[in-house]
This record gives structure tokens, sequence and C-alpha cells, in this order.
């Protein structure tokens, strides 16, 4: 068994040292800090290095043994196909935003609104009158009204 310093571990595992550190430092990769050094022992390192190696891939089964067997037939809740309208409206569902209460600037949309009455030539939402005093109930709070 051999220790290796932090500078040694990350060239042993490929990693740069500041990455080995942080994985080090929260319990990702095996490793003890002993005063101001980082140690790290080369077997742990080496078992650790292949617990990324891919899982073997099994064969097809040709004999069945009971934990292999499905289990469906045994289910409480049995599923069954859903209508591709259900399907559709579920997705729909998960795909809308979520409505949050967004403030809108007042003076913007009354700016966009004069930009559509004048260039567009709708008609106006409201009279001028009516966005006087929305503003003025507006802006009482303020100090500087």
């Amino acid at each position: 068994m051999k220790t290796l310093s932090l500078v040694e571990a990350a060239a042993f595992l490929k990693l740069h040292p500041e990455e080995l550190r942080r994985r080090a430092k929260l319990g990702l990769a095996p490793g003890a800090k002993v005063g101001k050094c980082w140690v790290f022992i080369d077997d742990d390192l080496a078992e650790y290095l292949r617990s990324f190696y891919a899982s073997p891939r099994q064969a097809l089964r040709v004999t069945w043994r009971k934990e292999y067997e499905c289990h469906s037939s045994n289910a409480a809740v049995r599923g069954g196909l859903i209508s591709p309208h259900q399907a559709a409206s579920e997705l729909d569902a998960l795909l809308t935003p979520k409505k949050s209460l967004k403030l809108r600037n007042s003076t913007t949309s009354w700016k966009f609104d004069a930009w559509r009455v004048n260039k567009l030539g709708e008609k106006p939402k409201r009279t001028w009158d009516e966005a006087a005093l929305k503003w003025l109930t507006e802006t009482q709070r303020k100090v500087t009204h």
C-alpha cells in the first residue's frame, strides 16, 4: 500500500488536482486531509477508478429463475393504454408555463397602446381622462406626486 499526495493522485486519475481536491472534500473520492495536506491510498484510488467502469452486459437469459419472472400478473393495479387525446392533454398540462403575477409597467403599456392607436388605427382601450385617473391612483403613494 502506497500513499500519494494530491498532485500524484490527480496524475494517477488523470484529473486536475483542484478537481480531485473538490471531489475528496465532498466525499466523492477516497482521501483524507491530514493536517494541511490531502493523502490518498493508491489501492483506494484504483477501486474508485474501477467504479466508473461500465457494467458488463449480459446475454439473453435462456433459463428463467423466479427473480427474473415477469411480475405484472401479480400487480395489484394494472395499467393500460391511454388514449392519444388524454396523453396530449397531459403533455399540454406539463408544458404550459406556470402563470406568475408579473406587474406591468403602465408607462410602457400606455406607450404601446398609443403606438397601436396611431400606427394601426385601432380604437383606444380607454379615454385620456380614464388613463389620467388611473395614473393618479397608481402614483398617489409616491412622494414626488
